[in-house]
């Protein structure tokens, strides 16, 4: 008898973490916006899904503006290209801001971070992060049809930022690295569309403290 060697498509390993909660700085994470489960790249970060959907995940302290962006996803055989294709095959539509606790974790920290105009305490010294930002444009656009500003804790970091002519088509996943960022308890992302027409796309942050603990 004779066996037929099947070729099946590529399967999208994802699962959930059952890592103890830690009231720890980060040192090193990846919030995958959109994403069906948890999973680690090959340099070792773990990326976690956010909203959680998969199962039980190490909760981080995020805080988004709108609190409920639209969200997309779709099997990473369909990008063109990418950095890391299962972290750029979902994302978050829509988003202005994105606000992640990097310090050390208090009692009532998550709650208190739900509310945008809270104003926290410092609780940690400043430290300074890598900073990695995945995108992809998900839907039919040409250069200049969506346009939009980052800023890194106030500083702007991409002004007119354009998926598509950066990476020269729909469908290719885009990574933008930031060294030096400065920041104590919170690491902010802000996302500015360049007009009413234009909505902001983001699919992952990598957050990677440069001196470790």
């Amino acid at each position: 008898t004779s066996l037929a060697m099947v070729h099946m498509p590529e399967v999208e390993l994802w699962t959930f973490s059952k890592i103890e909660p830690s009231n720890a700085p980060i040192q090193r994470v990846g919030v995958n916006f959109g994403a069906p489960g948890d999973r680690r790249a090959d340099d070792g970060t773990l990326w976690l899904e956010y909203p959680g959907v998969g199962g039980s995940s190490p909760e981080l302290d995020i805080a988004l503006t709108p609190e409920k962006p639209s969200w997309f996803r779709r099997h990473s055989l369909r990008l063109r290209g990418g950095d890391i294709r299962w972290v750029e095959a979902s994302g978050a539509r829509g988003l202005r801001s994105v606000r992640i606790r990097v310090s050390a974790s208090q009692a009532g920290g998550a709650a208190a971070s739900e509310r945008e105009d809270a104003a926290p305490e410092r609780t940690d010294a400043e430290r300074t992060f890598t900073v990695r930002l995945h995108f992809v444009e998900p839907d039919d656009k040409r250069p200049g049809q969506r346009r939009f500003d980052v800023a890194l804790n106030g500083q702007t970091v991409l002004k007119g930022f354009d998926i598509v002519a950066e990476a020269g088509a729909p469908a290719v996943g885009v990574v933008k690295t930031f060294h030096g960022i400065l920041a104590s308890d919170y690491l902010t992302v802000a996302l500015t569309p360049a007009d009413a027409q234009s909505e902001t796309i983001l699919c992952g942050i990598e957050i990677v403290a440069e001196v470790q603990r």
